[in-house]
């Protein structure tokens, strides 16, 4: 277990089309979990470290996740927990847990970003999967976007509920995106597509890691060690290092297929249903889609 500190320099020398010809076998993936739970009751302890299944507690979102990603061939995992959260968490195996030194109830998910950019020790050409720590997902999905890993990007669902906590992406018809963020309305959207929700999850190929690190650290600083300069400094969240990515043309959106399963879990009802009905069903397709490799 790892307490963040201290400057990273991530820079790497290719260029974007050199890098989509690279091997992604020493891709790394960072899971954001410092996050406060208040809306499900948890103030200490994040979602993700919940059970996805009532008779196996052990089998957290994140121990999946986790799971997911190194059969998916991603063997460096880094988990950013709060030190409150990584006082009281369940074993986690498979993973690095990077401590915030930071009062992650008071602070933005781009400090989660840094710490974790700065624990990991990219090796050669090394990509970087980032997500939100509190989804799941099927196994199909996560080889969807292990497949789509030429450049940078966003990955969405064409999936619109309509909550007020849904992350959707706009851009131009064919996919070049503009805008990023909760809540936007027509006056500001208009003349652009909606692409899709956020999944939560990013890829960052090597080229770019160290602009986003160095967006980062503009955004929300080091507190205590370097000012931010985001309109909202600390408490910056992590979709406005996109949107300036979106801006400068270094990322772009992938959209998944409709019927590939994934759910967030914001409340307790969110997290009725992936016990009654998502969950169950996600163990299905992978145990199908398990049999069909068999076949093969």
């Amino acid at each position: 277990m790892r307490e963040a500190a201290g400057t990273g320099d991530t820079n790497q020398s290719r260029t974007s089309s050199e890098w989509a010809d690279t091997d992604r076998s020493s891709d790394q993936a960072l899971i954001l979990a410092a996050g406060v739970s208040r809306r499900m009751g948890l103030p200490d302890l994040p979602k993700c470290m919940l059970p996805l299944a009532e008779d196996d507690p052990g089998h957290t979102f994140l121990q999946r996740h986790i799971d997911l990603l190194r059969k998916g061939g991603i063997e460096d995992v880094a988990v950013v927990l709060s030190r409150s959260a990584a006082e009281r968490k369940p074993p986690i195996d498979g993973a690095t847990v990077v401590v915030s030194p930071f009062d992650t109830s008071a602070t933005g998910s781009p400090l989660s970003v840094l710490c974790g950019l700065r624990a990991l020790d990219p090796v050669g050409d090394a990509g970087v999967l980032i997500s939100d720590a509190d989804i799941v997902y099927e196994r199909a999905l996560l080889h969807w976007i292990l497949d789509r890993r030429e450049r940078s990007s966003v990955f969405v669902t064409p999936r619109i509920a309509g909550d007020e906590e849904e992350v959707r992406v706009y851009g131009e018809p064919g996919g070049s995106p503009k805008l990023i963020g909760k809540g936007l309305p027509a006056t500001l959207t208009g003349g652009l597509e909606l692409l899709g929700e956020s999944l939560g999850i990013v890829y960052v190929a090597a080229p770019d890691r160290s602009f986003v690190q160095a967006a980062a650290e503009w955004l929300a600083g080091w507190p205590s060690d370097q000012p931010g300069y985001g309109y909202a400094k600390e408490r910056s969240e992590h979709e406005e290092v996109w949107q300036y990515a979106f801006s400068l043309g270094r990322i772009g959106v992938e959209s998944a297929a409709d019927h590939l399963l994934l759910s967030e879990c914001d409340t307790p009802e969110d997290y009725r249903r992936v016990l009654d009905e998502l969950y169950p069903e996600i163990r299905r397709r992978d145990a199908e889609a398990g049999a069909d490799r068999e076949d093969g």
